[in-house]
């Protein structure tokens, strides 16, 4: 069918992967508010390793789910210490197991964490996300140092 002029249907079923990102015009000020986004927030602690708990996300779109979460250093830890990290929702941890990095690990290479999938790494508007640092300095060497963890997740608009 070719049409010259305006077409106004009621209903228009548009096959899927018809419209693609070349297809939408760079000036159409697509509103914030009809765009999911990536959130990336990450958390450091710069010299030795040190126990603690830190507020890494708080959700500010509708909805949102958790899509990946990891953790490296750059000086691994020694002997049989060993540095967890976790990454909680709430009080629920959002990984089936904490983040063990131990001195098998490898210096500055990333560690990611298994995501559980029963809905607690879902969450909505004031999703409050916390990360967990514990250390265990074992009978000998060092909880190395320069921790570096990364949070990704998509959010829908408010």
């Amino acid at each position: 069918m070719r049409v010259t002029g305006s077409v106004t249907p009621q209903t228009l079923n548009i096959p899927a992967g018809t419209i693609v990102n070349a297809a939408i015009n760079a000036a159409a000020a697509i509103a914030h508010t009809k765009v999911e986004q990536q959130v990336r927030k990450h958390y450091f602690q710069v010299g030795n390793n040190v126990a603690a708990t830190a507020p890494i996300h708080m959700a500010m779109g509708a909805t949102g789910e958790v899509l990946a979460f990891e953790a490296g250093m750059v000086a691994v830890p020694t002997g049989d210490c060993t540095v967890s990290v976790d990454l909680k929702h709430g009080t629920s941890s959002v990984l089936a197991s904490a983040i063990a990095i131990n001195s098998s690990s490898s210096t500055q290479t990333p560690v990611a964490g298994t995501l559980v999938t029963s809905g607690i790494e879902d969450y909505v508007d004031g999703g409050f996300f916390t990360v967990e640092v514990a250390l265990n300095t074992g009978t000998g060497g060092t909880v190395g140092s320069g921790l570096a963890v990364e949070f990704k997740a998509k959010e829908d608009a408010s």
